[in-house]
């Protein structure tokens, strides 16, 4: 059986209904140049030291802002990156294969090395499930440089894995992940992703029940090696 894994990254394009269907991203300052510094340093940084070699990666982009489609082109070191802005352009891409393992990462977070391996493993013994979903992980600080166990039972680090049938429209039928762990074949034990607290992220403060014990010293100097963060 051939299998075809995609991590797609949600870039410029609006959210739609029951969200704010205008693009407020035109309405910030600065947005774009944020957000290519936070996607090179950390999301694709850390895509491209997976272990697991045989992937694509395609970044969900509003065709109305072309400019800034075409700056974020420009940062992708090989043809595994792509800007992805209608259904052609998926439709043509979706053949091949008989399995899908469509991955979801923000651009602004990290996975680890074998995050994508864990899922291509899960995703062979799948029995009534329809994803993968990581349980645990950190949060990093990237003011203070500070690293907290992450420790939520849903997050949204998770894969859709499908047949050649199994999309709804251009943009694959990731759920929620809040709503996605009955689905799931869960991830369990393994520390593998980094939610990244920035200027612009007021979602994933390192505050409330989700947040663990802080890592010190050594501890936190190895998290900080083994998933490309900043050292102290």
């Amino acid at each position: 059986m051939k299998v075809k894994t995609i991590v797609w990254v949600r870039w410029n394009l609006p959210l739609g209904p029951p969200h704010e269907s205008r693009n407020i991203v035109r309405e910030r300052a600065g947005w774009n140049a944020e957000r290519l510094r936070l996607w090179r340093r950390y999301c694709m940084a850390s895509l491209l030291r997976q272990t697991h070699g045989q992937f694509e990666v395609w970044l969900l982009c509003d065709p109305a802002l072309d400019r800034w489609n075409r700056e974020l082109a420009a940062t992708f070191p090989d043809d595994r990156f792509q800007v992805v802005c209608d259904s052609h352009t998926v439709a043509a891409r979706m053949s091949g294969a008989d399995q899908y393992i469509f991955a979801r990462i923000d651009s602004d977070d990290v996975y680890g090395d074998d995050a994508l391996a864990t899922y291509a493993s899960a995703a062979t013994d799948m029995g009534d499930k329809r994803y993968v979903q990581c349980e645990e992980g950190w949060v990093f600080d990237e003011q203070s440089g500070r690293i907290w166990e992450w420790n939520n039972p849903s997050p949204a680090f998770f894969a859709l894995v499908t047949g050649p049938d199994g999309l709804d429209t251009y943009h694959p039928h990731l759920a929620h992940h809040g709503r996605i762990r009955p689905e799931s074949v869960e991830i369990i034990g393994r520390r593998m992703f980094v939610v990244i607290c920035h200027g612009g992220n007021v979602c994933n403060r390192p505050r409330g029940r989700w947040v663990g014990q802080e890592m010190r010293g050594a501890q936190r100097d190895a998290v900080a090696e083994e998933f490309g963060l900043a050292p102290r």
